[in-house]
């Protein structure tokens, strides 16, 4: 499977997925590992752990999953 694929979406290429390891919330310790907003999809959501989100699917939205401090650990579609 190439990594820079989303199945099941047209396998279309993945652009976001070069974010994972970055910080989605401003980093004061490193600032240049913080998401720059130009970066960002048009519609996204972030996704923290134990956290609530709705279920209804999205093809377009891009979901950042992130660690208990907002470094963002894997990125889905919907």
């Amino acid at each position: 499977m190439n990594p820079s694929r989303n199945p099941g979406h047209g396998d279309k290429p993945f652009e976001e997925r070069k974010l994972v390891g970055k910080y989605i919330f401003p980093n004061k310790d490193d600032p240049r590992a913080t998401v720059e907003e130009s970066e960002l999809p048009k519609s996204y959501r972030v996704l923290q752990p134990n956290s609530f989100c709705t279920r209804d699917f999205m093809p377009d939205r891009v979901n950042f999953h992130t660690d208990s401090n907002g470094k963002i650990t894997h990125v889905t579609k919907g």
